[in-house]
């Protein structure tokens, strides 16, 4: 990996934290033997290891969960640290453009690089720390100072830039830049699915941030969704949950060119956005539908 500086002196690291509202961040390497590699389990871990012991640790997912949700993160960072709590977030599903959780009250954000930046991000975290935190707890830098990852230079200690054997590949700070506006076209794609399911015959009910108003009564907003708008920016991200009006035994179904639908739970299916075309991809949604 190859963290460019450019003639402004932006570097990966200062633009996740300035779009974190963030004092500081640092690009960790995930353990590459533990028994969950790249996992949530083990950024958790690496996460664990800077904080006191004794510190009461809250963990919460901007963009996540089962039905997707998102996190009202302002009031749980209030309650949380009238409890002495610590807040950490994983912010990877929305990533540091499209969440600035640090300014919402997250004492540490994690980012696992690998959805934004695919196999050339995979194995790296960016942990980010808030100005408040890093002021009370001095010692949580000094810990991931010696850790983290140094972009400037090849492993073998080569300064110079991430090559593969075919071609140049971008810097990771270019290829970063470049998700905001890959990630603005699968939430379009997103949103425009998920107003097409809701008017599904088949479909009983959607989940997805950008609905803002009942599904049963359009004339009301809907209450799960009301703190998206200010807690996601750029769009509501790129999953889209629904469960069918009746079971079909929909496990394992998958249709498209990098559309994937999961199963997730009984009638349940879940709609990754993977292109940048929404008709192309809620006509792949509208011809599984006629399939069942």
């Amino acid at each position: 990996m190859n963290n460019q500086q450019r003639p402004d002196g932006q570097t990966l690291d200062r633009l996740v934290s300035r779009n974190l509202h963030a004092k500081r961040t640092w690009v960790l390497r995930l353990p590459a033997n533990g028994s969950l590699p790249g996992s949530s389990h083990d950024a958790f871990q690496r996460v664990r290891e800077i904080v006191p012991d004794e510190q009461t640790v809250m963990g919460v997912t901007a963009l996540g969960g089962n039905p997707i949700t998102c996190t009202d993160l302002r009031a749980v960072a209030r309650g949380a640290h009238a409890r002495g709590e610590v807040i950490v977030c994983d912010n990877t599903l929305a990533t540091s453009f499209g969440c600035p959780a640090a300014r919402l009250g997250a004492d540490i954000v994690c980012e696992e690089l690998s959805h934004a930046l695919g196999s050339e991000g995979s194995g790296y975290l960016a942990v980010s720390l808030s100005a408040d935190f890093l002021t009370s707890h001095p010692e949580a830098g000094e810990r991931l100072d010696p850790i983290c990852v140094d972009f400037g230079h090849h492993e073998d200690g080569r300064p110079g830039q991430a090559v593969s054997e075919e071609a140049p590949t971008l810097s990771i700070l270019d290829a970063y830049l470049r998700w905001d506006t890959v990630r603005k076209r699968q939430n379009d794609a997103a949103l425009a699915i998920a107003e097409y399911l809701v008017c599904h015959p088949k479909v009983a009910r959607v989940w997805y941030p950008g609905l803002l108003r009942d599904q049963m009564d359009s004339s009301q907003p809907d209450p799960t969704n009301a703190v998206a708008p200010a807690i996601l920016t750029g769009g509501f991200g790129p999953v889209v949950d629904f469960e069918l009006a009746e079971n079909i035994g929909a496990t394992g179904i998958g249709f498209a060119d990098g559309t994937q639908l999961h199963s997730i739970g009984d009638r349940m299916l879940r709609v990754i956005c993977t292109q940048d075309n929404p008709i192309s991809q809620a006509r792949d949604v509208e011809r599984m539908l006629a399939t069942i």
